[in-house]
């Protein structure tokens, strides 16, 4: 490879998120070798991301303490859990900010004490109804500290409503485990919970990232006898069958990983053509806003699904007309 074409490769390892796997990757013995320039600046990013990992544990010991001190139960999951649970290295993946999964009751009181040390929602709300239609409506609550940028997001579900996922969350958090993580104790999702819920990000945002797809091999990898036949079951039972098969798919087709014996499946031409969908994208960047909106139609099981989706993108577009509108009349 010529230089122009390893730096092509890091600018895309960059944008999908793999670049810490990437220098992991070519770190070993039978790894082809880039030139020095491009192995300095892998190996930046990769510090770098060390640096920004140990950050985000530190930061999630002392808010998990914090919220412990009063009695608030919590459940991080994605970002440096991940790493460290899944992919057994706090420094192989790239991770931005802080997702902590709450009951819905704590919600407000957890964001009090965020403002206690820092933190600001990222929306200000005109008043407290207009706080609580947020709460009825969506999924999280995202807070962010100005001093460092430090990002966290506070869910009570995993997605918004036009993109449903209706887990039984009282049993979510009856399944959920205590692991260690260094010095740090923390209560984490199921492997079963937390494959379905990385199934539905990545879904949601039509598997654009490859680090998203990293994450379910690496899963799949790491707790080879997660009990699939209950998995597959949930999944049906919860109108998400096709999200669950596609992410596993591409796992498979793309990174090489296959999933347990208890959860293979023959691949419906939907989901097929999904998964070629997703593949095409890598190389030809993002569709148009339509192709996003029938992949996210195609991908739920169900109609009564797909109806959520349908009147909120209704509701988007009728939204963007009217603020045209208002930006017309306001110019003449």
């Amino acid at each position: 490879m010529q230089t122009a074409q390893w730096d092509s490769l890091l600018s895309l390892a960059r944008r999908q998120s793999v670049a810490p796997l990437l220098y992991h990757r070519l770190r070993g013995p039978s790894a082809p070798q880039p030139p020095p320039p491009v192995l300095s600046k892998l190996r930046l990013l990769s510090h770098v991301n060390a640096a920004r990992n140990q950050q985000l544990m530190d930061e999630l010991d002392t808010l998990l303490t914090l919220f412990r001190s009063h009695g608030i139960a919590a459940i991080p999951y994605k970002g440096p859990v991940l790493a460290a649970t899944v992919y057994g290295d706090l420094t192989l993946r790239a991770c931005g900010d802080l997702d902590i999964l709450l009951r819905p009751t704590d919600i407000l009181r957890a964001g009090d004490l965020l403002r206690t040390v820092g933190y600001q929602p990222e929306h200000q709300f005109r008043d407290a109804r207009e706080e609580a239609e947020h709460l009825r409506a969506d999924c999280e609550y995202n807070f962010r500290r100005a001093s460092d940028a430090m990002l966290v997001e506070l869910h009570w579900h995993f997605r918004p409503r036009f993109f449903p996922l209706p887990l039984d969350m009282d049993g979510l958090w009856d399944r959920a485990r205590t692991v260690q993580i260094g010095s740090v104790t923390v209560l984490t999702l199921a492997p079963e919970d937390l494959l379905l819920v990385l199934c539905v990000h990545g879904a949601k945002h039509c598997w654009e990232r490859l680090g998203w797809i990293c994450d379910v091999a690496a899963l799949l990898r790491a707790l080879p006898d997660l009990d699939g036949r209950a998995l597959a079951a949930q999944a049906k039972g919860l109108g998400c069958e096709r999200v669950l098969w596609l992410g596993l798919a591409l796992a498979q087709d793309l990174l090489g990983i296959a999933p347990p014996d208890s959860l293979r499946s023959d691949t419906s031409p939907v989901v097929s053509a999904l998964a070629a969908q997703v593949r095409r994208q890598f190389f030809e960047g993002p569709g148009r806003p339509l192709d996003r909106s029938l992949f996210h139609l195609r991908v739920r099981d169900r109609m009564q699904d797909r109806l959520p989706y349908v009147r909120h993108r209704i509701r988007r577009q009728f939204w963007v007309l009217q603020q045209d509108w208002k930006s017309w009349k306001s110019s003449i």
